[in-house]
């Protein structure tokens, strides 16, 4: 995407509110302060609230990530003084626990959807403790597959020890998580392939200059400090959506609806032309996604825009509402960009980007070459250069996964062929 569709609208209603009583008090991210907002309203939608497409019916629940530096970002600060005590107070009016476990294992998670509640937030406050956890080469793809199965709302069957569970467990869950660029120094490709990385609105955020503040700002009187107030009057607002029947179905009118399915064209059609380009592209993935996560949004802003007011069976997502999602998508999508220009730039110790599938299809045109190929015979198949097949054999190599030798000659003479052959029983 080379232009901007709109630029950045202000949220109206409640996540406005909300982000602009976490940034007039916390020198964070005003996309991050929106984030928090977007999650718990989405939360207290539950799944009853649905978008119908044409390809199914969408829920509004969103998986968020922040990525800055400790301390001088604020990314946790709207997590523990701000998200925390509002969905704790909206769980004590609705006696209903809206907070799910942050840390878990698979199947346990399972257990608790299954037994104890599958409608929530998860506020995690480091999420690359889950990358360095998943990470082990045995539970990578059950580990990736589950967070998956998180976003869409859907655990297939799986039997688990303790409960015995055999049957699909449906659950709705929305996802708030900080995160250092350490991330950059355990991420993988494979969280992208494996799908949850295309499934995440993603902030970056350095930190403010540092401001100056004064004696009364810092040390506020505490009669003139309207905190605890305030959060109870946006749990109360909270509440009374979960609470509330309607609507049960959103659905945009006719401008928005235009605006949407023009954005969706827009971005299938760059994930098209990177796909063809290069397979490998980890783009291509994202900006398929990226049009069902931006209706999600405008149905989410829809609630927020009318969250004064009493909702009907079927709500109007209106033209506002579209706009400000996408421009909102947008930034996102610039974010998730940088994001991949930043974790090219750390030197880690497996390359990142598109060179770990490049690693993966060179192993696989080995093995589909009968196990061993020559230099020339890898440059036909793949169509990379001499120097881009010498570096990634030569990486391979230094793994030991190939080895790399001269061939015999050719009954004509001339230079002994280059060899590389896969080394039995690596995988």
């Amino acid at each position: 995407m080379s232009d901007k569709i709109f630029e950045p609208l202000e949220p109206q209603g409640f996540i406005g509110e909300y982000s602009k009583f976490i940034t007039s008090r916390v020198p964070t991210s005003k996309d991050w302060a929106e984030s928090v907002a977007i999650a718990m309203l989405s939360t207290c939608c539950r799944p009853d609230r649905i978008i119908r497409t044409k390809i199914g019916k969408l829920r509004l629940n969103l998986f968020h990530l922040v990525i800055g530096p400790s301390g001088l970002s604020y990314k946790t600060v709207p997590l523990k003084d701000y998200c925390l005590p509002t969905m704790l107070e909206v769980s004590k009016k609705l006696k209903y626990n809206t907070i799910l476990p942050s840390g878990f294992s698979i199947e346990g998670m399972i257990e608790y959807l299954d037994k104890v509640q599958n409608v929530g937030i998860i506020i995690r406050d480091e999420f690359t403790t889950l990358f360095k956890e998943f990470y082990h080469k045995k539970y990578l793809s059950d580990e990736m597959e589950f967070l998956s199965q998180l976003y869409d709302g859907l655990m297939q069957m799986r039997y688990t020890r303790r409960a015995k569970l055999d049957h699909v467990v449906s659950c709705y869950v929305n996802l708030l998580a900080t995160t250092t660029p350490y991330l950059y120094r355990v991420m993988k490709p494979d969280f992208f392939i494996q799908g949850i990385g295309n499934r995440i609105l993603y902030t970056l955020f350095d930190g403010n200059d540092v401001p100056k503040c004064s004696f009364e700002e810092l040390f506020p009187l505490p009669e003139s400090d309207e905190l605890d107030d305030k959060i109870a009057l946006f749990a109360e607002s909270l509440a009374k959506i979960w609470k509330e029947g309607n609507p049960l179905r959103i659905h945009p009118n006719k401008a928005a609806g235009k605006l949407l399915a023009e954005f969706k064209y827009k971005m299938e059609s760059e994930a098209m032309q990177r796909q063809r380009k290069d397979p490998y592209d980890l783009q291509y993935s994202y900006l398929h996604r990226l049009p069902e996560m931006t209706i999600k949004l405008a149905g989410v802003h829809s609630i927020s825009r009318c969250y004064k007011e009493e909702f009907r069976a079927v709500h109007v997502l209106n033209e506002y509402d579209a706009k400000w999602a996408i421009a909102k998508a947008e930034r996102h999508l610039e974010y998730f960009r940088e994001m991949l220009n930043r974790w090219a730039m750390v030197t880690v110790e497996e390359p990142v980007r598109t060179q770990r599938p490049d690693f993966e299809y060179a192993k696989l045109v080995l093995s589909r070459l009968g196990g061993k190929a020559t230099h020339t015979q890898v440059i036909r198949y793949t169509g990379w250069s001499g120097d881009k097949v010498r570096n990634v054999m030569n990486t391979l190599s230094q793994a030991k996964v190939i080895k790399i030798y001269k061939g015999e000659s050719s009954a004509k003479g001339g230079p002994k062929p280059v060899i590389y052959e896969l080394i039995e029983g690596v995988s």
